[in-house]
């Protein structure tokens, strides 16, 4: 079996693991740059396509982080979250792909225990220390570690603890 995290914010992200709980494949949102980034839905699309049973001999299940509108975010960033966050369940049920929806604070006190403030840092500590030899960064170049990743890393952590069928 197969758990794919998915964080669906612009800056998000999504990774899959195994029963194992070792990483498979991990990518950043695609999304198209220009004046103001947008998902790329084509290529969003595609990948969870080639997650269906016909192009896969393995089930997958699919954990989805629950959209919130939030005070600290402008209107536009909890719009385009939304906006994702409905788009990913369409694709999905479409698709005929199992999935589940968590709120965020139900997988970060499960996977990351009591957290401060800061959740987004707390997720890059666990899963680098988790995955030492991954690397959860942007790109080469990059010297910030991408919370996006860590973050779907951690869900699809949680739905192989959560939903691992024995």
């Amino acid at each position: 079996m197969l758990y794919v995290g998915i964080d669906n914010g612009l800056n998000g992200g999504i990774v899959v693991v195994n029963d194992k709980e070792e990483i498979v494949f991990k990518l950043i949102m695609p999304i198209i740059k220009g004046e103001r980034k947008t998902y790329d839905l084509k290529e969003l699309g595609e990948l969870l396509e080639s997650y269906t049973p016909h192009n896969l001999n393995e089930e997958c299940l699919f954990i989805v982080e629950k959209a919130h509108a939030r005070f600290v975010s402008g209107a536009a960033q909890s719009f385009s979250t939304g906006y994702c966050y409905g788009i990913i369940q369409g694709m999905l049920s479409v698709l005929g792909l199992s999935y589940v929806i968590v709120d965020p604070k139900i997988w970060q006190k499960d996977i990351l225990g009591p957290v401060s403030e800061d959740t987004k840092q707390a997720s890059i500590l666990y899963v680098t220390k988790k995955y030492p030899n991954e690397n959860f960064k942007a790109s080469e170049r990059c010297s910030k570690y991408h919370d996006g990743l860590t973050d779907a890393c951690c869900l699809a952590l949680y739905g192989c603890r959560k939903h691992k069928v024995l």
